[in-house]
């Protein structure tokens, strides 16, 4: 055989090769996919995906995660990209799928965590955290609970979320979406924090009202006002809401000593998640008729209020001021109005 023909030949062998392998589709490449869960629309093509391997728990089979754009738009230019969630039993027992609305799409941001396993509600079961925007200062997720009595994922959770401007609770369901987070095993709680800039940011705590439902307990607000003035805002949302204290400080003060501003975020922790509403520290205006009750921690700051002798208060913390002999109070008037500020100690007992 000359080499023209041995050519020839070799081209119509690799062709016929070629025909009879089945077309297996490559992760990353468009494929057509069929969704129940999905909202009433023509048949998706996803386009890149997220993917990993996982056990939720140690008498559960492992489970494949598979996050993927719809391709969707939903409805919100901050969360514009409809995520679908395929969870799949490697043990064929099970498989599910779930809806998220994400401003990240792992088709734009394929190198970024999209989903993992973690304990949210501390029930020994590993839940699915849900990435919805990775920015330089702030990561939001949301998640869905595993249900131990369904065996299954819970849709991704909702809230009905406070409305700070208005003072009261949306009456819709919107998803939740923590930022930064933490767990607080001990006290049941969830702890998000929002960062804007280096000096402002807002704190919202969350808490559990049964095995599969959250909600917000406490929101601090720390936020630029007036005349380079720092406020602080705090809302508990408890039984009944209450408005711990919104007050304003000189910003060379708040943040010009390291021991104010620690002092400062200590406190919020105390009364946020701390034993401040549990084991309260209870002290009274003593050995003087009447004290003032400081905004900030030295005797030439303003007055924020004017306690009159044996008027109880909740210390949040002690030894204060350049010299530790200031007290951090909190005090609810009888109108219902929350202050928190500084008492010379020789005044509380």
């Amino acid at each position: 055989m000359n080499k023209q023909n041995f050519t020839i030949v070799s081209f119509i062998l690799v062709f016929v090769v070629l025909c009879t392998i089945e077309a297996v589709p490559a992760r990353g490449c468009n494929t057509t996919v069929i969704a129940n869960d999905l909202p009433d629309v023509e048949p998706i093509k996803y386009r890149d995906e997220y993917s990993f391997i996982g056990r939720i728990s140690d008498n559960l089979p492992k489970l494949e995660i598979t996050v993927a754009d719809t391709g969707i738009y939903s409805g919100n230019s901050q969360r514009e990209n409809v995520l679908s969630v395929t969870i799949t039993a490697q043990d064929n027992s099970f498989s599910q799928q779930l809806l998220y609305a994400s401003l990240e799409s792992p088709s734009e941001e394929p190198n970024l965590l999209f989903a993992q396993f973690i304990d949210m509600n501390c029930d020994g079961y590993l839940d699915l955290s849900l990435l919805t925007v990775a920015g330089a200062e702030n990561v939001y997720s949301t998640f869905a609970l595993w249900n131990k009595k369904a065996n299954r994922f819970d849709p991704v959770i909702t809230i009905q979320p406070w409305l700070t401007d208005v003072q009261h609770f949306s009456d819709e369901r919107v998803q939740l979406e923590l930022c930064n987070y933490r767990l607080l095993p001990e006290s049941g709680q969830i702890y998000s924090e929002t960062i804007n800039g280096s000096r402002y940011k807002t704190c919202t705590v969350y808490r559990w009202t049964d095995e599969y439902t959250l909600c917000e307990d406490s929101i601090a607000t720390i936020y630029p006002a007036q005349d380079g003035m720092v406020g602080e805002k705090l809302e508990i949302l408890r039984n009944d809401v209450i408005l711990g204290w919104n007050q304003q400080y000189s910003a060379d003060w708040y943040y010009g000593k390291e021991r104010v501003e620690k002092e400062r975020g200590d406190s919020l922790d105390y009364v946020m998640f701390g034993d401040a509403a549990t084991v309260p520290i209870i002290m009274h205006v003593a050995n003087v008729d009447w004290v003032n009750v400081r905004l900030e921690d030295q005797r030439e700051s303003i007055a924020v209020a004017k306690l009159k002798a044996g008027c109880s208060v909740q210390v949040l913390k002690t030894g204060c001021g350049e010299n530790g002999g200031w007290i951090r109070i909190w005090y609810t008037s009888e109108e219902g109005k929350g202050y928190t500020g500084y008492v010379w100690h020789s005044y509380l007992e």
